[in-house]
């Protein structure tokens, strides 16, 4: 008996897609636009951030934090020096910190299921329905199709910007209390 194929496993649906031509979609594709170009600044704000915290390692980490998920392990190993350093240097910010962190994975996640996933044929009106490509090794299948609407993309983006705006705001903290330390002690 011939298993059941899944959508990533056919040519049905190689056309490539678009939004619908009217106000809504024409907004989407501005969203999903500004949630493109400025993945970079968000990027560049964790790196500012990491160097903050350690210059030497900060490209090691930026790496890490933005490679494949394969090497979950490597960010997680990341994450865990640069959090030792903040709680060593400046304990009143490490949960600051982590929940920035937290937020990053959630964004990445959100953003990775639109720019690696296969979008598919729309079955609602301004409803794009997206196939992740990662796969779920334990239990041999894909994540489930996720639905993009306009909602998911404003709530994607407004996560971006606060995010870069917290992230930069306590890379600002740590280097005005490394500043501070290193007067001290003189």
């Amino acid at each position: 008996m011939a298993k059941d194929l899944h959508i990533v496993d056919s040519f049905d649906n190689a056309l490539f897609q678009h939004f619908s031509s009217d106000r809504i979609g024409d907004e989407m594709a501005h969203i999903l636009s500004k949630i493109t170009i400025n993945w970079g600044k968000l990027e560049q704000a964790l790196y500012l951030s990491m160097k903050s915290i350690d210059a030497k390692k900060a490209d090691q980490w930026r790496e890490e934090f933005f490679s494949t998920p394969a090497l979950a392990q490597k960010r997680a190993k990341a994450r865990k020096n640069m959090q030792a350093i903040v709680a060593t240097s400046y304990p009143k910010l490490l949960e600051l910190f982590g929940g920035a962190l937290d937020d990053l994975q959630h964004i990445q996640n959100r953003r990775n299921i639109l720019s690696h996933g296969i979008w598919l044929p729309v079955e609602a009106a301004n409803k794009y329905p997206v196939q992740p490509l990662r796969y779920d090794n334990a239990k041999m299948t894909f994540d489930s199709i996720v639905v993009v609407d306009i909602n998911y993309l404003n709530e994607l983006l407004d996560d971006m910007m606060k995010f870069i705006n917290r992230i930069y705001s306590i890379g600002s903290e740590l280097l005005a209390h490394q500043q501070l330390r290193k007067r001290g002690k003189r």
